[in-house]
């Protein structure tokens, strides 16, 4: 689900190749991607072959700690026009910013969220702007572990977060998470987040050229400009995700939101070639795959994240679009790939 920049790719095999000495063409091959694709201006590769290539990459490399270890190799060059930008910034602050604000350039539906309470901030990442949407833990501990080794690198400090609360299970490798994110952490919680104070995100980065940041930033606009096209289909899948689970998700209540009456809605999804009807289904479908592979929710609460009143609808549901029942389904999977998972604990 999503798409991922081809220069995240790049940097991940890069990695691959220099720290584990791995084939990267033969890892290119095996999730079907043409190299070709790094020479195309703003591509992007759809996020389920990033997954593939993750998990291939920790059989081959056996490091139980690869996606941490991915993230805390974060440089400026590695995420390219974003990590230019971050580098000329003037505050850690402020580079959190710009990070948060851009950040679908790195993988599309990537949002990074900076909250203040008191002189307490707080960094969360979601995907789709759905607070119930469970992300993957290999994807959470790359891009958090990301953020902290790109703070300490363009601050010249040592800087910690306050506190980190991350969705999946505790860790059987502790160590690696308290040398990036302190020793006050929480598993199993509602969100993916880090904490830091006020103090700490005054502190000055080194360097900062204000004439290149607003070239960057002005560059960075047009890629988000050309991420999201403006059409009906794809603003009320928007709508869809962020109220599935937590508001009323009828056509009548989305084209309410969109101050339109229901069938000017139905008109405009037609000229698409969409339904309403079809986009609900969509959206339903493919959350459910990624709800099922969190092994930590029962059916009930996926059943409610998606929107439908009982089990038995979501299994019907489930059954019409893959012949199997939801229960299962999840005994054809190899392994956990939940937020719970161990898999990148395992050897």
């Amino acid at each position: 689900m999503g798409k991922v920049s081809a220069v995240t790719l790049h940097y991940i095999l890069k990695v691959l190749k220099s720290r584990y000495s791995l084939n990267t063409d033969e890892l290119l091959r095996h999730i079907e991607i043409d190299a070709k694709i790094f020479n195309q201006e703003n591509s992007y590769i759809d996020n389920s072959k990033i997954k593939q290539l993750f998990y291939k990459a920790v059989e081959l490399c056996n490091d139980p700690c690869l996606a941490l270890h991915l993230g805390k190799f974060s440089s400026r060059e590695s995420i390219g026009l974003l990590g230019y930008m971050l580098a000329n910034t003037a505050t850690i602050l402020q580079m959190l910013e710009k990070m948060c604000y851009f950040s679908p350039i790195i993988g599309k539906n990537l949002i990074f969220l900076l909250t203040k309470e008191k002189n307490i901030y707080k960094v969360t990442m979601l995907m789709y702007q759905n607070p119930l949407m469970v992300i993957q833990r290999y994807q959470t501990e790359i891009h958090l572990s990301a953020i902290v080794s790109l703070l300490r690198q363009f601050s010249g400090t040592n800087i910690t977060p306050i506190k980190a609360i991350f969705q999946h299970a505790k860790v059987e490798i502790i160590s690696e998470y308290n040398e990036l994110f302190g020793n006050n952490l929480i598993f199993q919680s509602y969100q993916n987040s880090l904490f830091f104070t006020e103090e700490q995100l005054m502190q000055k980065l080194e360097n900062p050229y204000p004439g290149l940041l607003k070239y960057f930033e002005a560059e960075a606009e047009k890629i988000i400009e050309d991420l999201y096209q403006d059409n009906w289909h794809t603003r009320v899948k928007k709508l869809i995700l962020l109220d599935l689970g937590n508001g009323c998700i009828d056509i009548k209540c989305v084209a309410k939101k969109f101050h339109i009456s229901t069938r000017m809605l139905q008109n405009y999804l037609k000229n698409e070639g969409y339904t309403y009807a079809k986009l609900l289904e969509d959206v339903r479908k493919k959350l459910s795959q990624h709800y099922l592979e969190n092994f930590s929710m029962d059916l009930a609460t996926v059943a409610l994240y998606l929107g439908y009143n009982d089990i038995s609808a979501f299994s019907r549901s489930f059954k019409k679009w893959f012949g199997i029942s939801p229960q299962n389904y999840r005994k054809t999977l190899p392994f956990n790939l939940g937020h719970s998972s161990g898999i990148i604990s395992k050897k």
